[in-house]
């Protein structure tokens, strides 16, 4: 059978416009993302997630990607997220802080700017979903100290407590954990 990777391998990819051509490294996820865009014109986030076969909350992060680099649109109406890819390069808009990771991405989206963060948050999470499968719900402290027995201490990836604690809030507001009291858990 074949097990999806999302954070394994890189897709080189050459987006193609009237007015010219954009060539990408990205994630397996980015790629089949904006490559659905081709099939339809405009996708709401929910019918992405579903044909993507991932949570709205991932896709959300890896269609960031593109916002940023001013391929896709992004458009929120009652609530409901959709993205549309733009027709021709002169789009695009300014794109400068395309890379650039801001204090919001991580406090919105739980990912950053860049496709390494967002495999290193991706494996942090399924680190933390484990954990808390595994053993149930646990304090911050027990989660940090429990991550450092999964992580190569080789690894410059480590994160910190304060940084764990930053990534552990943004999958609550994402609906992803449930806190209380200062315990950790899944959602049931």
């Amino acid at each position: 059978s074949l097990v999806w990777k999302s954070s394994l391998g890189r897709v080189q990819l050459e987006l193609e416009f009237p007015s010219g051509s954009l060539d990408f490294e990205v994630s397996p996820t980015q790629a089949s993302a904006v490559c659905l865009l081709e099939d339809h014109a405009r996708w709401n986030l929910a019918d992405l997630s579903t044909k993507l076969g991932l949570p709205e909350s991932t896709v959300h992060r890896q269609m960031t990607y593109w916002v940023r680099q001013g391929i896709v649109k992004e458009e929120s109406v009652e609530g409901v997220v959709s993205y549309q890819c733009i027709n021709d390069l002169d789009e695009r808009g300014d794109t400068t802080n395309a890379g650039v990771l801001l204090i919001d991405d991580v406090q919105e989206e739980g990912g950053a700017g860049n496709d390494d963060n967002d495999e290193m948050n991706e494996r942090y999470w399924q680190y933390t979903r484990g954990i808390l499968c595994n053993l149930g719900q646990m304090p911050l402290e027990r989660i940090h100290q429990m991550m450092k027995f999964a992580i190569d201490p080789d690894c410059d990836d480590e994160l910190s407590q304060p940084e764990l604690k930053t990534l552990l809030d943004v999958w609550v507001r994402q609906k992803e954990l449930l806190c209380s009291g200062g315990m950790y858990s899944l959602p049931a």
